[in-house]
């Protein structure tokens, strides 16, 4: 016994069996027609109100052992992301990237008695191409 349900815009096919049911998900004939929206491309980053068309906002997280260890690798790590969005962005090569408004949150990731606490830091930045 097949069905076709219609939830949301988007179209479900399941197909029932005597032990059980799967949900195959089918793309609606409408929306292939459709051309995207530039908001609704995927993997385009939504610019945050407020800020300049020369500025992005990103956040990044690690673990490692140690508050401090976490939080600087995550900078680092931050830093070489905010690197890589520039160039996929095109921006002009050779102008300086600053950073502001960091952020930092941390939370207890893994306990080991023995060797230590990890943790999971978040550091959110602002960064400015001048």
């Amino acid at each position: 016994m097949r069905t076709l349900l219609i939830a949301s815009g988007c179209v479900l096919a399941i197909v029932s069996s005597a032990s059980a049911q799967v949900a195959v998900p089918v793309a609606p004939k409408a929306a292939a027609k459709s051309a995207p929206s530039k908001s609704a491309v995927a993997g385009a980053p939504i610019a945050a109100p407020g800020l300049p068309s020369n500025c992005l906002r990103l956040p990044l997280s690690d673990v490692a052992f140690g508050k401090p260890a976490a939080t600087d690798e995550a900078r680092k790590k931050l830093l070489e992301y905010a690197q890589a969005e520039v160039k996929k962005r095109k921006w002009p090569a050779g102008r300086p990237l600053v950073s502001s408004n960091e952020t930092v949150s941390c939370e207890v990731y893994l306990d080991f008695p023995v060797l230590g606490t990890e943790y999971r830091c978040l550091v959110t930045a602002t960064f400015c191409q001048k």
